[in-house]
């Protein structure tokens, strides 16, 4: 199982490095949902591209830092 973490991680940094965002978009809505388990693929948007920028961080300089869109 273990396993499975560590290839899906090498994964993602595959497909953003090879997909634009709206071809990702498209990927994940394309997949059958019975293979993802609980995660729901028809909530994956152009958000998810992108992490949530630490709300610790933002304290640090709030002029400055900005959140990633959809956040």
């Amino acid at each position: 199982m273990f396993c499975g973490v560590i290839t899906f991680d090498k994964r993602w940094f595959d497909l953003l490095r090879f997909f634009t965002t709206q071809e990702l978009v498209t990927y994940f809505k394309s997949k059958d949902q019975a293979s993802f388990g609980l995660a729901k693929l028809s909530n994956f948007g152009p958000k998810d591209r992108y992490y949530p920028i630490p709300f610790d961080e933002y304290k640090l300089d709030p002029e400055k830092m900005y959140q990633n869109e959809g956040y």
